[in-house]
């Protein structure tokens, strides 16, 4: 199937350059920054580099919106949102995506003449408030029903209209458009207004998170002409400085303002603010946290606007004197960080009366020294006590010194130096320094220090959580969904739904557990071929492991899918055994010692327990009647920790488990027990573990390759309450699901063992996908992570043999040697989509475990306020937490957990009675 519509990209092209928009092109999914990370030039080399983030991963280059193409050799090229392509090229461009089985789309540059009116779902409370509204600006002025409007992915809704001013309404007085808008003059924010250069993603483009879809095909090339944006209601939002609490610099002359103790000297504005800000107006970039702070320009202005407005506000409302212009100097500052493309934007997210001076004490202190006054005693927090070091006495006394610093900006200095990874001897340095100028003991400096490089870790941690939960959301949306019915066929998919749609599973879970109890049915032998030329065979088994916390109804899981398939195929293995016991007897009690016949040995298709020694001994019999058998933990964390229990040092029964997966052959020499040898085996294991027990046991990394072999399926944390209205057709068939799955389970165990080849398409899709995981593991940040990319292609492969036989087994047809293209794809669906939640959960365990809960913070405030029935806050959420979990957590973490899951579109935050931030979950986290 094409990825998307060729023939209506055409058209709606075509269509849409008739009404004289500027059109270009866009790869609407997000590709892997592994593949394609973003690259900045080097104006020292001339080279172009990779850009990473902070933990040195490369940032990706195409996100799903920005105007990029395919070339004819299937290499992605991004180009300028300013330059817009003609006819000839944009259809050119979807020929060479449609040749090349590309996904494409189509993007707006919308101008003056014509924009877009972008309702912006996340904006508000509910998806209902968001349609609420624009229909209700559809009642509202009905002409808006004859104009071109689209469904986007995420919810919201793109108006186009022709404004007849030209847009001259939305300048600013810098001469820029302002972009944000709100229905309600002085309202909330609801979206933006796309004008000048900026792009509009259109219809009928599909990306990875869903359709932009016409919400009126009948007017679909149809644009509203209106007087300007204000005669359908839309106005600009711009925040503007409150009268009452900031009175204006006009309301009060400089001849009127006062200095503190009769000053005379009036301090420059440009000489108050703080030395972060005035390094700014030098072209430096002081602001922020960590070596990325410094390219975000948009942080670099809210810091010093911050600033500026706070010192401004309070000379105002203290009355005091001073000169300089706060607009000239913020035009400065912009000029600095050349910003003037996303000025208006900063300056609408920021509220000018909220800026407040933190230290309005130590502020009247610092402008009294600039005003000339040497007077005063600079005590600080020792004032009229002493000093009880004698460290500082001499500055304490000594009126012809500024003031101490104070121990919050002693606090700022030490987290700008950890930020900048200053070297020890600059940090020892700096702590001579603040010796010197606060009047705090060094001892207590020392303290700050550690406590400031304790937070800046915590916030290191945050935000590498943060980024793996950016990108698996982003592989979330760019992935369909994994459903019973995409990947196995109908009347298997309606039993496996029918036996477990009362529980609290979701299809990946129950997909997984199904494919492990089957392949313990398959006859030893059977085999899948991925490319003849390199020999690259795998047997048809699989290392299941289903992740959740106790008391997730694990049991019933196994119970109902991999068990009751299987029973009555274990009641005749049984029955066999006991025969073949009988038999023995028999013959042993009519024979010489020397002749009798050697005990039998009895074979189990399921198994739950083993000592290594037995384990080869039953795998030896297997091999001799070509069966495969299933390992069954109910915890996995067992069948490790349990290994070479009996054998008393002499070997490693790990090691053996790890051999088993690719069916290797094997021989022991015992001096006690005699050969054990087999030539062949099919092994499989599922069984479930708790996701603290899977974190202590892969926190040191996976240099074994031990769980990179499994398939971890993680459970959902949801509930499902049992039925109350039982019927007898409900019974009925929920019994006839069970049949058909013995049914399909006894077709499998009779199927003879062949190998079995991919198809020549799939022979070309499987190569490409093992070429990109043999890339992902070379560039992987962790060697666990190496290992499971190293691992992918394999499990692929068994995948896709187990849902061919399946697909076999419900048709009941004979065996189709050669597995379709399309099935191996339903395969790479399911491990990419198990393995990506493996690659976050690695990434968390290497966080430390010193880090307590604040390794995988973000994801449990989200999963405690999805189980809430409303906005929450931290000390609820932290009473729900364990000891383990609070370790290292606090309410300022909590806050920037929160903004960054409102960040990614998963939830939202808002002010709480007594003025602290509440979190509400509206969406569920990628598992």
């Amino acid at each position: 199937m094409n990825p998307c519509a060729y023939s209506a990209l055409r058209e709606a092209a075509v269509r849409l350059l008739q009404l004289r928009l500027s059109m270009q092109t866009v790869i609407p999914v997000a590709l892997p920054a592994e593949s394609y990370p973003a690259t900045r030039k080097n104006g020292a080399t001339g080279r172009r580099d990779i850009q990473r983030d902070k933990n040195g991963k490369p940032l990706p280059a195409y996100v799903g919106k920005n105007p990029s193409f395919w070339k004819a050799d299937g290499t992605p090229t991004q180009t300028s949102h300013r330059k817009a392509v003609d006819e000839a090229e944009l259809l050119a461009r979807i020929d060479v995506a449609e040749r090349l089985g590309k996904p494409i789309g189509l993007a707006v540059i919308p101008s003056t003449d014509v924009v877009v009116i972008d309702f912006d779902r996340k904006n508000y409370p509910s998806q209902e408030a968001c349609d609420r509204e624009w229909l209700g600006l559809l009642d509202l002025y009905p002409e808006l029903t004859q104009t071109r409007l689209e469904r986007t992915p995420g919810g919201g809704v793109h108006i186009y209209v022709q404004p007849a001013d030209g847009m001259a309404s939305w300048r600013s007085a810098a001469g820029s458009l302002h972009c944000q808008f709100t229905p309600v003059p002085g309202g909330e924010h609801r979206g933006e207004v796309l004008a000048g250069t900026r792009v509009c993603v259109c219809a009928p483009t599909r990306s990875g998170a869903g359709a932009y879809e016409l919400v009126n095909p009948d007017h679909a090339y149809s644009v509203v002409e209106v007087p300007d944006l204000a005669s359908i209601g839309i106005y600009p939002k711009v925040n503007a400085t409150p009268e009452p609490t900031v009175p204006p610099s006009s309301s009060r002359p400089a001849s009127e303002r006062r200095a503190p103790n009769g000053l005379n000297t009036i301090p420059q504005l440009a000489d108050l603010i703080g030395s972060r800000a005035q390094e700014v107006l030098r072209g430096g970039r002081p602001y922020g946290a960590d070596a990325s702070a410094v390219a975000d320009r948009s942080l670099q202005l809210t810091g010093f606007v911050k600033e500026l407005w706070s010192w401004h506000n309070l000379l105002l409302e203290q009355g005091w004197r001073f000169e300089g212009d706060p607009d000239q100097l913020l035009a400065q500052a912009i000029a600095a960080l050349d910003i003037g493309d996303k000025a208006e934007r900063v300056l609408a997210s920021i509220i000018r009366a909220d800026c407040r001076h933190r230290d309005p004490d130590r502020a009247e202190r610092h402008y009294a020294w600039l005003a000339g006054d040497r007077s005063r005693r600079w005590g600080g927090r020792g004032d009229g006590q002493g000093s009880s070091s004698g460290v500082c006495g001499t500055a304490a006394s000594d009126p012809s010194q500024p003031p101490p610093l104070s121990r919050e900006e002693c606090r700022d200095r030490f987290r700008d130096a950890v930020a900048a990874h200053r070297s020890p001897t600059e940090v020892e340095l700096l702590l001579g320094e603040l010796v010197d100028e606060s009047q705090l003991h060094p001892q207590e400096l020392r303290q700050l220090l550690a406590a400031v490089r304790i937070e800046a870790e915590q916030r290191d941690v945050l935000r590498q959580e943060a980024s793996a939960l950016e990108e698996d959301l982003a592989r979330h949306q760019a992935r369909a969904p994994i459903t019973l019915d995409g990947l196995f066929p109908a009347p298997l998919a309606e039993a496996i739904r029918r036996i477990t749609e009362h529980l609290p599973y979701c299809d990946h879970v129950v997909a997984t557990a199904y494919l492990a109890g089957v392949s313990g049915l398959v006859k030893l032998g059977t085999t899948i071929c991925g490319n003849p030329y390199t020999d690259f065979v795998t047997p048809a088994n699989l290392y299941v492991a289903t992740v959740g916390r106790s008391g997730q109804k694990k049991t019933p899981l196994e119970k109902l899918l991999v068990r009751r398939p299987a029973q009555e195929l274990r009641r005749e293995m049984a029955a066999a055994n006991s025969r073949a016991m009988e038999t023995w007897l028999k013959q042993y009690k009519g024979c010489k010692k020397d002749e009798r016949p050697p005990k039998p040995v009895a074979i189990y298709l399921q198994i739950q327990d083993y000592t290594g020694e037995a384990f080869v001994q039953q795998l030896q019999e297997l091999d001799k009647r070509g069966l495969s058998v299933l390992v069954l933990r109910d915890e996995l964390a067992g069948l490790f920790g349990a290994m070479n229990a009996y054998r008393s040092g002499r070997g490693s029964d790990e090691q053996q488990l790890l051999e088993l997966f690719d069916g290797q052959a094997y021989t022991s020499l015992r001096v006690s027990a005699g050969d054990r040898s087999y030539d062949r085996c099919q092994v499989s294991i599922y069984g479930a573990i708790q996701p603290g027990v899977l974190r202590e046991l892969i926190k040191g990394g996976d240099p074994s390759g031990k769980w990179a072999r499994f398939l971890f399926s993680p459970l959902p944390e949801n509930t499902v309450p049992l039925p109350t209205a039982i019927s007898a057709e409900g019974v009925t068939a929920v019994n006839r699901a069970n049949e058909d799955l013995q049914v399909y389970a006894r077709r499998i165990y009779t199927m003879p063992a062949q190998r079995y080849q991919l198809d020549l398409e799939a022979i070309v899709a499987f190569s490409a996908y093992e070429h990109e995981k043999q890339i992902q593991a070379q560039q992987a940040r962790l060697d666990a992570q190496g290992a499971l990319y190293g691992k992918s292609a394999g499990k692929v492969l068994r995948v896709a043999v187990l849902l061919h036989l399946l697909q076999l087994a419900v048709l009941n047809e004979p065996g189709e040697g050669e597995v379709p293209v399309a099935t191996l794809q339903r395969a790479i669906e399911l491990v990419d989509a198990m393995d990506d939640w493996a690659l976050g959960f690695h990434e968390q365990a290497a966080a430390g475990e010193e880090e307590g809960g604040v390794s995988s913070l973000m994801r449990r405030i989200h999963t405690l306020a999805r189980k809430a029935k409303g906005a929450v806050s931290w000390t609820q959420l932290r009473q729900q937490m364990s000891g383990r979990e609070k370790k290292g957590t606090n309410a300022a973490l909590a806050d920037q957990a929160m903004r960054a899951l409102a960040e990614l579109g998963v939830g939202e935050v808002c002010e709480g009675p007594r003025g602290g931030l509440l979190y509400r979950a509206t969406a569920d986290l990628p598992m």
